[in-house]
């Protein structure tokens, strides 16, 4: 109903000690480089939904360290890929012992976000931030409706895209990309600012 109303979906945000949090955490682990978040999901439950990790090494193996990009991986500790600690490009935020608060908040401050489909992508939506979402499943259903094969929600922006089935590492390097260009095409940067912490008067 309120997007029906609105034309967009009801904006989520982190609270703002979060969000100072996040931008000190940025500050010092990922400038000047670009923070892009990275759900790799790899758990026991649904394994089907679990992240293809050879196709991830190789999206990961086209960047370079000390390239424009630094890569923030996000999830619950035991998903961690050891292997993947060999890419020093990479970042993982659990070795920092981050909350679930505190990896939302890294969300919200990321430039762009890629996904496997799980509830994290659901949070760049409503905190508007640009997305790529991987590994859609034609059977599943997403806020109590099915998909149709290759949709999209309508409530989505055009910096918000969902691909469907499996995905090859030059797949997912091709729509990174062209995301990456289409948003620096439109002159896009996160909107997302310092806050204000009033202190508590006793």
């Amino acid at each position: 109903r309120f997007h029906e109303r609105n034309g967009s979906l009801p904006p989520l945000s982190c609270r703002p000690e979060l969000i100072n949090w996040a931008f000190d955490f940025l500050a010092e682990h990922v400038a000047p480089a670009i923070p892009i978040v990275v759900h790799l999901r790899r758990n026991t439950r649904d394994p089907h939904r679990n992240s293809a990790l050879d196709v991830w090494r190789g999206f990961f193996s086209h960047f370079s360290p000390g390239g424009p990009y630094r890569f923030v991986i996000i999830g619950m500790k035991e998903e961690i890929v050891p292997e993947f600690r060999d890419f020093p490009h990479l970042l993982f935020s659990k070795d920092h012992d981050t909350s679930l608060e505190q990896d939302l908040a890294l969300i919200q401050l990321s430039h762009l976000g890629l996904y496997q489909a799980s509830g994290m992508m659901a949070f760049a939506w409503f905190c508007g931030r640009p997305s790529l979402t991987f590994g859609i499943d034609p059977a599943h259903v997403h806020f109590g409706h099915a998909l149709p094969t290759g949709g999209s929600y309508d409530f989505l922006t055009n910096n918000q895209r969902l691909f469907w089935g499996a995905s090859s590492s030059q797949d997912i390097v091709r729509e990174f990309e062209r995301l990456a260009r289409d948003l620096s095409s439109e002159g896009w940067q996160n909107p997302e600012k310092r806050r204000v912490v009033e202190k508590a008067l006793f």
